[in-house]
């Protein structure tokens, strides 16, 4: 509530030391998962609270993040309003209540909500540069649109597996045909148009439709193996950013048993190094999320998001 407030009053350091403080008060406030369903019970959305605060969170580190070098000539208005504009667009994608976030947590609707994700980000750092972002909040709902459609959920896989059981009969009854035509065509009465129908529409509709439908899942395959291939880079990318600090704090402080007590570095090189830092821990964070919820990528696995929630507090 006071964070804007807070961020827009301080020095570079001290509002990123802000924004690290709430970082870590959220986590803190997810671990009492009991205790804080019994405080949002006010809300309307309360499984979208811990959401809408991460995001906001993110807002401020990203705008901190664009105007490192700036923020100390910026007056305390100016660095409100540019937070007040961050804000906004985590409200423009989320709403006033959150009811454009809440439908997300659906099972239905898990690669809508990483999409969605992913479009915040971006417009987030558009935004961040001062540049227009609305295209992303289009982009996200357009992509909610044409995900809409996609299998999820307990009805939408009853009714892929009673169109695989239709297929299946489709291609017995082929086989029927093609083997015992002489009982078949009897069976329809010995009329011939009926059965060339009835041939055709379970040859070229049902099992047509059905090799349709597996290439479809096909795609689906693929395009949730690009995910993780891109959930790899990305991952892999934060881990060496992480190393890449380490290595250079390290080259000019010593390591923890031979670092000199009056040992210094500027105030430049400890924000230029915690900004990197930040960025990559971020990444853990977001992944270590998505592993977590049961409604997303790997259905709340353990052997996943274990290991992800651990790197961000190690870091």
């Amino acid at each position: 509530m006071y964070l804007p407030q807070t961020i827009a009053t301080r020095p570079f350091h001290a509002a990123l030391a802000s924004i690290r403080d709430a970082h870590e008060k959220l986590h803190s406030a997810e671990t009492y998962g009991d205790q804080l369903d019994k405080h949002l019970a006010w809300h309307q959305y309360p499984k979208t609270w811990g959401d809408r605060t991460y995001w906001e969170i993110v807002a401020n580190r990203t705008l901190l993040s664009s105007n490192i070098e700036q923020w100390g000539k910026l007056g305390s208005r100016e660095k409100l309003d540019l937070v007040d504009k961050m804000l906004k667009v985590v409200k423009d994608f989320f709403g006033t209540n959150n009811e454009k976030w809440a439908p997300l947590f659906r099972r239905s609707r898990r690669e809508t909500k990483i999409k969605y994700e992913e479009k915040l980000n971006e417009a987030l750092k558009l935004a961040s540069d001062g540049q227009a972002y609305e295209g992303k909040l289009k982009e996200a709902r357009d992509a909610a649109v044409s995900l809409g459609g996609r299998r999820g959920g307990n009805a939408m896989y009853k009714i892929s597996v009673m169109i695989w059981l239709l297929v299946l009969l489709a291609v017995g009854l082929v086989i029927l045909f093609i083997k015992w035509p002489g009982a078949t065509k009897q069976f329809l009465g010995d009329d011939p148009e009926l059965f060339k129908l009835t041939y055709q529409f379970l040859l070229l509709t049902v099992i047509g439709g059905g090799v349709a439908l597996f290439f479809k899942h096909l795609d689906r395959l693929r395009a949730m193996r690009q995910s993780l291939r891109e959930m790899h880079a990305e991952l892999l990318e934060a881990f060496n950013q992480a190393k890449s600090v380490r290595r250079h704090l390290r080259a000019q402080l010593g390591t923890v048993v031979a670092v000199h007590p009056d040992t210094k570095i500027t105030v430049e090189l400890y924000d230029d190094q915690m900004e990197s830092l930040s960025d990559a821990q971020l990444i853990f964070e977001v992944h270590a999320k998505r592993a977590k919820d049961s409604s997303l990528w790997f259905w709340g696995k353990p052997g996943l998001s274990q290991p992800l929630g651990k790197v961000p507090s190690h870091i």
